[in-house]
């Protein structure tokens, strides 16, 4: 179009047309793009039509529309086309939304509207009345709100183009449509054991490594696997929980409560939590086991546990072999291939699976013999069951702390702890490397072999100590300013059966004590497949980074960071087709990631989980009264209090402080040498606050509920692990 003569033959305007931008992919399936680009209104003359077409295809590489369109995976250089249209010289106009725009329910539309030209309502320059209307099923459509907005400004049209006026000129009252847009408790849920592996939100990532941990559970409980479905696991508003009616309690469907399923709410919980409701609920949906399964369950525990050893050994095989071979300049779908071929996280989880299961069967049998006759379980016998578990050794997460208890007292020894206790963190290891080379070498040797762990392991968007060591120097600083604790003192069998309190008669001794033994050697065993569990994540985990830059590198996503944002599924698309709808997903999903890990559940949800509401004001403890919990390790302890609900938080934390908290994993070991006892509200007989303050023979009790909101830091408190009481002094 040379003149303004030919591009009147084209487009045939009337007096006063509309030109508007249209990105590449705008109003998709997929995209929006709104607003990306040059959109002019009011255009009179033949000369102002064609400079408003330049402006809007000049506008497709300004700053805004290309990083756009990278951000969302789009090519950069692409085409636009310019739409001319009719201007209505509306009375009132507005925007539809079929679907609700910020919570997708399909059953209601919003309506915005204002006086004169549309405009005024989608550049937000005038606040608009807002109508939600509720839609049935079959069409009938009802106001369900309306909000009257100022409407202060309005937009007209006159001879001269668009004109601001301050109260609209009255028309003839049409109602035109001028562009369409597509608007891109019979069940129980626990967070308990769950909620300590995985503490934090779940990303979409890591949601891949969750069904492998599923399947490794389905095929152990049920011998059987469902690709389709998770049965054991389920995730709820980003957060994972046990269902307990399908995954603990199915084998325990009798007419009566077992005391072994009392035995499974202690390991799991640290309290009792099954009742008859419950069980009546496993008979109706699952039926009653028969005992000859129940026979079949309990024979095949028994055989795993005998095969520890051999099972741990399976895993760390599993974990020497996996490697992804990626080069650096692979590309994205040949990376994306070898990690969807990749299950090489399925049978760790098997295993680990496998021990734990052989665990709790040894401590089922301990407890069973310490009840002996009587019916309910008692704090004697809690007690005594502490003392059982505070004799196991080998417990791999107890490592941490001992190591980083060493560095710190190297550098003691040799005269550093001040000045190194003053360093900014992320200058620390370059620190020890040229001022405490000892230290340096152990630091080394604890990444290596725990540099793949982490608070929040389970899921790859976190970040282990290995790749970012700078975590693990304010450990190593909060463990340099106190003196070292002393390692506990090692008891044999012998001696912790004769310091019990519940009766062992002569024939049941042997067994008891056979059964200590074993389960010595599964709590071990535990610590270590979960960690070659935690191995093979973590090298699934780099796989995703290297795919995340070849992503990058190709213009795929704008950022490496979005990998752990997207699916597996949803990764390959991205990779297919250039997605962009779902790179729009990633952003928004990074951007709610902290609001998500705010969120608090109950421990125990019948029926759908629902986050819990902020506590207003603290809950007051009644003069007099106490909290009680299940005691995990024995020994009283009176000092201050320190309630933390995040290891964000751990900067409060002072020498001898009573720990107070919701649940700990590996992320909080380097600190217990620091305290003289710990307080969860979430926890069993082997959780791993209850495993790390054994090792460290700190006064311990689990399941504590509330307590995180009925003490504050500061306050005085006793601790007693021999009654599994914690109370104001």
């Amino acid at each position: 179009m040379d003149t303004a003569e030919d591009a009147i033959d084209v487009f045939s305007w009337a007096l006063l047309v509309d030109n508007f931008e249209k990105s590449p992919g705008e109003d998709s399936e997929e995209l929006s793009a709104a607003g990306q680009n040059e959109t002019i209104l009011g255009c009179v003359t033949e000369n102002e039509v064609l400079k408003a077409v330049s402006k809007c295809w000049a506008s497709l590489f300004t700053y805004q529309s290309v990083k756009y369109r990278w951000q969302h995976g789009l090519p950069v250089k692409s085409q636009m086309a310019v739409v001319v249209q009719k201007m209505v010289p509306a009375e009132t106009a507005g925007v539809l939304f079929t679907w609700h725009p910020t919570t997708s329910n399909p059953s209601q539309m919003v309506v915005t509207s204002n006086f004169g030209l549309g405009e005024s309502v989608v550049s937000g320059n005038s606040e608009p009345d807002t109508f939600i209307l509720n839609r049935t099923h079959d069409g009938e459509v009802s106001l369900l709100d309306q909000v009257i907005g100022a409407k202060d400004k309005v937009l007209t049209l006159t001879e001269n183009g668009v004109k601001e006026v301050s109260s609209p000129e009255l028309l003839d009252g049409s109602f035109v449509f001028v562009n369409g847009k597509d608007v891109t408790e019979n069940s129980l849920y626990t967070r308990a054991n769950c909620g300590e592996v995985y503490p934090l939100a779940l990303s979409s990532g890591g949601r891949s490594i969750l069904n492998y941990i599923d399947a490794g559970l389905q095929s152990y409980i049920y011998n059987e696997l469902d690709p389709y479905l998770m049965k054991t696991l389920n995730v709820f508003q980003h957060r994972v929980f046990i269902d307990c009616i399908v995954s603990l309690y199915f084998i325990e469907g009798r007419d009566e409560i077992t005391m072994t399923a009392k035995v499974l709410d202690l390991a799991i919980f640290g309290h009792p939590v099954i009742n008859e409701k419950i069980n009546a609920t496993v008979r109706d949906r699952l039926g009653t086991v028969p005992q000859f399964e129940n026979f079949c369950s309990v024979f095949r525990r028994w055989k795993d546990s005998l095969n520890v050893k051999q099972i741990v050994d399976k895993s760390r095989e599993i974990v020497k072999n996996t490697d992804y071979r990626i080069k650096s300049d692979d590309k994205a779908q040949d990376i994306y291939t070898q990690i969807a071929t990749n299950n090489s996280c399925f049978m760790p989880a098997y295993y680990h699976s496998c021990v734990t299961s052989a665990s709790v069967l040894w401590q089922m049998l301990c407890m069973t013999i310490l009840v002996g006759k009587e019916k309910e379980l008692t704090t004697k016998h809690y007690a005594d069951f502490a003392n059982v578990l505070s004799s196991c050794e080998d417990v791999e997460s107890a490592e941490v702390p001992a190591y980083l208890e060493k560095i710190a007292g190297i550098i003691k020894d040799e005269g550093y702890s001040e000045e190194f206790c003053m360093i900014d963190t992320r200058l620390g290891q370059t620190w020890l490397k040229s001022k405490c080379p000892t230290a340096h070498k152990i630091f080394e040797e604890f990444l290596d072999k725990h540099g793949h762990r982490c608070l929040g392991e389970f899921d790859l968007i976190q970040k282990t100590w290995g790749m970012d060591p700078s975590q693990v120097i304010p450990m190593i600083q909060a463990n340099s300013r106190h003196s070292q604790k002393t390692a506990k003192v090692a008891k044999t069998i012998d001696q912790v059966i004769s310091e019990l309190g519940s009766p062992v008669n002569f024939l049941s001794r042997p067994i008891l004590k056979y059964a200590i033994s074993k389960l010595r050697v599964t709590v071990g065993k535990r610590e270590q497949s979960k960690s070659a569990l935690i191995m093979v994540i973590h090298k699934t985990r780099l796989a995703y980074l290297q795919l995340a830059s070849a992503m990058v590198r190709e213009g795929l996503m704008p950022s490496e960071s979005l990998i752990f944002h997207l699916t597996k599924y949803e990764i390959s698309q991205v990779i297919a087709r250039r997605n962009p709808t779902l790179i729009s997903k990633a952003i928004r999903r990074q951007k709610l990631y902290q609001t998500w890990n705010n969120l608090k559940f109950p421990e125990l949800n019948y029926s759908y989980p629902q986050p819990e509401m902020e506590f207003q004001v603290p809950i007051e403890l009644l003069p007099g009264s106490k909290c009680t919990g299940t005691p995990v390790c024995v020994g009283s302890v009176q000092a201050r209090a320190c309630v933390i609900t995040q290891l964000s938080e751990i900067g409060s934390l002072q020498k001898g402080d009573i720990l107070i908290t919701y649940s700990t994993d590996i992320g909080w070991s380097p600190y217990f040498p620091m305290l003289s006892g710990v307080v969860t509200e979430l926890g069993g007989l082997v959780s791993h606050g209850a495993v790390v303050a054994r090792e460290y023979g700190l006064p311990c009790i689990v399941g504590v509920k509330n307590v995180t909101k009925i003490f504050k830091t500061g306050d005085v408190v006793y601790l007693s692990g021999k009654t599994g009481e914690l109370g104001k002094v």
